[in-house]
C-alpha cells in the first residue's frame, strides 16, 4: 500500500495539490526540520548484534559516546 501511495498518490492540499508524493516528499520533510515540526529518525532494518554476538538494544538517547574516564 506505501508503494503505490508513494508511486501513484498526488496530494489534494492547497499548497502541493496535484503533486506526486514522490515529488514532494523531500520538499517537505525539509520544510518540517527546518521548522522544527520534525526530526530525522532512523531505525535498524534487522537486528543489531555486537562483535562479541551478543543481541544489542537501539535507543534514542541525547549521549552518543560512554565516557569511559568519568
Amino acid at each position: 500500500m506505501y508503494k503505490l501511495g508513494f508511486y501513484d498518490g498526488v496530494f489534494e492540499v492547497p499548497e502541493y495539490n496535484g503533486k506526486k508524493v514522490q515529488d514532494v516528499k523531500t520538499v517537505i520533510r525539509d520544510k518540517m526540520i527546518k521548522a522544527g515540526e520534525a526530526c530525522l529518525y532512523w531505525e535498524p532494518e534487522n537486528m543489531v548484534v555486537s562483535r562479541l554476538g551478543d543481541e544489542c538494544v537501539v535507543a534514542l538517547c541525547d549521549q552518543w559516546y560512554i565516557p569511559y574516564g568519568d
